[in-house]
């Protein structure tokens, strides 16, 4: 059995081959940059959620902590003086 040949390009041929390729070409606005916006978008909404919790926990934390918290005559009381440490 022969070895094949290559066939010779005819004029059809580039041409078709360059259209396939071009319509191949991402394009401004198709489908990847629609994506691309998309996840962005969501991503944006995830930090602005996340940073809106934050300062959520910090709002309630003050409360707790000043509850929580003796007042400062309580502590200077709680603590010996310095002088009675020997």
């Amino acid at each position: 059995m022969p070895a094949r040949r290559p066939q010779p390009h005819h004029g059809s041929h580039g041409g078709e081959t360059s259209r396939v390729r071009a319509a191949l070409r991402p394009r401004p606005g198709g489908v990847p940059g629609y994506a691309s916006r998309v996840m962005l978008r969501v991503l944006g909404r995830r930090a602005g959620f996340v940073e809106a919790q934050i300062e959520h926990l910090g709002d309630l934390n003050v409360p707790l902590a000043a509850a929580r918290t003796p007042s400062p005559c309580k502590l200077m009381l709680a603590v010996p003086p310095p002088w009675s440490w020997a």
